[in-house]
């Protein structure tokens, strides 16, 4: 099996732990996406979903590795009909996380909108600044003294450094991007590995991937949006941070179906115009 991925340590982990799963020989094909070409610019000035994914997911439908394997929040609301979210799986480690020094003044790494937000909603006196590259490299500019500490995933610290210590945020007020910490598989509906990688598919991710897509998809939100969408499938409860225009709501929902998820997201769309 050929299994397209970006070239970084972290896609590789996923991969990896994806054959793990699978228990499946794999051929493990590199693949340049936008996102990765382009590292002068901000992730906010591309304008579109898509720029770590659609390199990938062409090679899947042109037939030249059989699935693709993608952190499920770069995927963008709609991907081409002729492929399949095949597999998700490893729903647990959502959290944003805090590495570095946590003082009031501290000048902190994150490329993301959402996050830049929630630093001031949150009551942080932190100073955010802009930030790109891997993993390593951010916390190698921390090392430097370019930034005091740095926002990351909480799951790709646990797939990279299972052993670094860092400190856990609240997701009730930094509620992560949708599909935060979620593994993706895309096939072709037509694939020969089709079944045999669904398998794999986890109820717990697949249910969190549904229901806070609906709300995304309902609340028209992109990848530069300051908005995080959280489902927590063992409480049932959905929550939402929405900023527009200064104005934040900061709500949690109770939820088990995709209309309730959608009917969560009108309900902040109606209280935020």
């Amino acid at each position: 099996m050929r299994v397209g991925t970006r070239k970084s340590k972290l896609a590789h982990e996923q991969v990896r732990m994806f054959s793990s799963r699978l228990k499946e020989e794999i051929e493990i094909v590199d693949v340049s996406t936008e996102g990765d070409t382009n590292r002068n610019i901000s992730i906010n000035e591309f304008g579109s979903q898509g720029v770590f994914v659609n390199a990938l997911n062409r090679k899947v439908l042109d037939g030249e590795v059989d699935c693709a394997v993608h952190s499920a929040k770069d995927l963008p609301s709609e991907i081409d009909p002729d492929l399949s979210i095949t597999a998700l799986f490893d729903w647990e480690h959502f959290h944003d996380i805090f590495i570095g020094v946590d003082r009031n003044d501290a000048v902190v790494g994150t490329s993301s909108p959402r996050r830049v937000s929630q630093i001031a909603y949150y009551g942080k006196k932190w100073i955010a600044r802009d930030i790109r590259g891997n993993i390593d490299t951010r916390m190698d500019k921390v090392k430097r003294g370019e930034y005091d500490g740095i926002i990351l995933s909480e799951a790709g610290i646990r797939r990279l450094y299972p052993d670094m210590k860092f400190m856990q945020l609240p997701y009730d007020v930094f509620v992560p991007a949708p599909t935060q910490g979620i593994i993706c598989v895309v096939t072709r509906k037509d694939s020969e590995f089709r079944d045999k990688i669904n398998k794999i598919d986890q109820n717990e991710s697949r249910k969190r991937w549904n229901l806070e897509r609906r709300t995304a998809i309902t609340l028209e939100i992109g990848c530069s949006s300051s908005t995080g969408i959280f489902y927590h499938p063992l409480t049932g409860m959905l929550h939402i941070y929405h900023e527009l225009q200064g104005n934040v709501i900061c709500r949690k929902f109770r939820a088990q179906t995709e209309q309730d998820a959608e009917n969560a997201g009108n309900h902040i769309r109606r209280d935020s115009t």
